[in-house]
């Protein structure tokens, strides 16, 4: 169903059953999500992803905001914001190469490489996907410890939101989503 609906079928045959498997997982995962809320899409739309990492799973985002509740495609403006675009992996490419590779073909998509800044009023949808809720998972990924700033990430892509726009957030686990939930209230979100 989900390939049918949200034309992934070209997808399925240029890309590794693994990568095709876990792009289902989250264009699974995200489609629930919004049939859990009540947006309504425009025929165009702005969306951002923060902390994409290597965008392995861009090509069902972008399916998502495309199909979503249409027979017609919208035309999307998809940003990639990665705020560590340059790390090198065994294969010797960077997130940065890895997620210009996922993203080929795909109109309206950006990567770019740095951190999530406000832009008022901006986006009809944010996605945080798997963000850093603690400092220690944060510095054992790498990452200067200046650069944990949950309540500023946050408080910056709540910003960018349009009226009526839809911040998605997913959390790994019962501990993650407990604290993600704490600081939403501590943040009047």
């Amino acid at each position: 169903r989900l390939a049918h609906q949200y034309h992934l079928e070209d997808f399925a045959s240029q890309t590794t059953p693994i990568n095709y498997r876990e792009n289902l997982f989250y264009l699974h995962l995200l489609e629930s999500a919004l049939d859990a809320s009540a947006i309504s899409l425009p025929d165009s739309i702005r969306a951002a992803d923060i902390g994409p990492s290597h965008w392995f799973y861009v090509q069902a985002l972008a399916a998502l905001l495309r199909w979503w509740r249409t027979p017609q495609p919208r035309e999307i403006d998809l940003q990639g914001y990665e705020i560590d675009p340059y790390r090198v992996y065994a294969d010797l490419h960077s997130r940065y190469d890895h997620a210009l590779g996922h993203m080929r073909g795909l109109p309206g998509v950006t990567y770019i490489p740095r951190g999530f800044s406000a832009q008022p009023d901006t986006f009809h949808l944010i996605f945080m996907l798997f963000p850093f809720v603690f400092s220690k998972d944060h510095l054992e990924w790498g990452l200067p410890g200046s650069l944990f700033q949950p309540r500023a990430l946050l408080q910056a892509a709540w910003q960018s939101l349009q009226p009526g726009g839809l911040l998605v957030i997913v959390n790994q686990g019962e501990a993650e989503h407990t604290a993600q939930r704490a600081l939403l209230e501590s943040e009047g979100i």
